[in-house]
């Protein structure tokens, strides 16, 4: 989210306080890094409590559930769960103290009360315009034919409401979803030397059985979404604004630390995003519908790859490797067998052994060895077979490539010497076995989703995404001549 600082305000801790008779003055920030803040240059707003007329200091911060602002300019502002390790002196000796909190809300009518019950949210997403890829005006230029050539006759551009409407994105009896469009028209005044119109596109939930408290429409909504955008886009976009409306008709923004996404995406991202609303629309898969009820094995991989779409912030090659790994594995067993045998057949080889041996170190060895799970590599050839001419045009030896994963999977996940020897994979190799890891989950994922392999394989090489992953994956794992004859 964008940083924001408030106008100067007066605080206290109840929300109905006099303000102007016991408020102390301060200064509220948020930052996407730090979170929210609160600055008293000179006073007190939290202190411990007196014992016996004795004040105790202690290791752990002060806490309160709330504070309230009432700024210059008449917004109110709710801090909830504010913290501060207690006051300090400043020059010529007075007090002054820094607060954190987790979030804020922020009215122009009156305090909103902690975790309120939610009527509706507007959320700004970075890209969203981008990834719906719609004009909602019409501009036309025309030109008139000369002996020096064409040129310009006029300019017109055209904007009718009337055109303009909610796109439904999710509907369902708890909730809807809508593509709500927004245009911003601006110019100078009174003469006209300069006009600009620009269009874009919120996200609009409406919560109608039952309205949800902020917290659970953040969680249960608001979040899986953002993560689905991201998905689609192919990169983390995002969230640069939140608004909500309360069921008692109170307006307010929302502001709270969120992983920091893409907020102005580049050209080169815009036109590879891998699965666009004009894809979404055309393959009458309902996107969202399955991405809201996909299983927990493919939520789990999905939000490790959604974490892993910036490698610019990744520091460690090892770390990136073994949360890939983790999430191809999560993946791989979605829709798959837990078991080798029937639980009540282990149980009787399990007596048997028992039967067998009176050592006791000997046969407890032996049960401890005893696994009824299906190794690794069963899941990882069973997903593999899953995505058929996917699989096949990203890794094409897959042979060497599930050596590889086994390898290196089981050196970096127990840190074991073999990460000391040279038929350990190079950094270079490293790095390009974890993208072919993470296109392959992305495939998987998008399986899951209901698109098939065939499908999966066009829109990469419709889109481009990944192009570049997928060629040194495809240079890493040829096939030997004679595989291919």
């Amino acid at each position: 989210m964008k940083s924001k600082d408030f106008v100067v305000a007066l605080w206290g801790l109840d929300r109905d306080e006099d303000f102007v008779q016991s408020g102390v003055q301060g200064n509220a920030s948020f930052d996407s890094v730090r979170g929210v803040e609160l600055d008293i240059p000179m006073g007190c707003l939290l202190d411990r409590e007196l014992v016996k007329g004795v004040n105790f200091i202690g290791t752990d911060p002060i806490t309160a559930p709330a504070a309230y602002g009432f700024c210059q300019n008449g917004d109110k502002i709710t801090l909830i769960n504010i913290s501060t390790s207690g006051p300090g002196f400043s020059a010529p000796g007075t007090h002054k103290e820094k607060l954190q909190a987790d979030s804020a809300l922020v009215s122009k009518t009156s305090f909103i009360s902690l975790n309120p019950i939610i009527k509706s949210m507007t959320i700004h997403f970075s890209g969203l315009w981008n990834w719906l890829d719609k004009c909602f005006g019409k501009v036309t230029t025309t030109l008139e034919k000369r002996q020096i050539g064409p040129t310009w006759s006029g300019t017109s551009g055209t904007w009718q409401k009337a055109d303009i409407e909610e796109i439904p994105l999710y509907i369902n009896e708890s909730i809807s979803m809508h593509l709500q469009p927004e245009f911003t028209c601006s110019g100078s005044h009174p003469s006209l030397q300069e006009f600009s119109m620009k269009s874009d596109i919120r996200l609009r939930i409406e919560f109608s059985n039952p309205e949800l408290p902020l917290n659970d429409a953040m969680e249960s909504w608001v979040f899986p979404i953002w993560k689905l955008f991201s998905f689609c886009m192919g990169f983390i976009c995002s969230i640069d604004e939140i608004l909500v409306t309360t069921t008692d008709g109170q307006c307010a923004s929302y502001y709270l630390p969120l992983i920091g996404g893409v907020e102005n995406p580049s050209n080169v991202q815009v036109r590879h995003m891998p699965l666009t609303y004009k894809y979404m629309t055309q393959s009458g898969i309902d996107l969202v519908a399955e991405w809201f009820n996909i299983d927990d094995g493919a939520k789990r991989a999905a939000t490790v790859l959604i974490g892993m779409l910036d490698t610019r912030n990744i520091s460690s090659l090892g770390s990136m490797f073994t949360a890939m790994v983790g999430a191809f594995e999560a993946i791989s067993r979605v829709g798959e067998k837990t078991n080798d045998i029937s639980k009540t057949e282990f149980k009787k080889m399990q007596e048997k052994v028992k039967e067998s041996f009176d050592n006791e170190n000997l046969r407890d060895w032996i049960l401890q060895k005893m696994n009824n799970n299906p190794p690794a590599s069963y899941y990882a050839n069973a997903l593999l077979d899953k995505l058929g001419v996917f699989a096949e045009y990203v890794i094409p030896d897959r042979a060497r490539f599930l050596k590889d994963l086994r390898n290196t999977r089981n050196a970096y996940i127990h840190q074991t010497s073999a990460l000391e020897k040279t038929s350990t994979l190079s950094d270079v190799e490293l790095f390009t076995h974890a993208m072919a890891i993470k296109v392959l989950c992305y495939g998987a994922i998008m399986m899951q989703l209901g698109i098939t392999p065939e499908s999966i394989l066009e829109r990469f090489e419709d889109s481009q995404y990944a192009s570049t992953e997928i060629y040194r994956s495809r240079s890493m794992y040829p096939l030997d001549q004679a595989d291919k004859g």
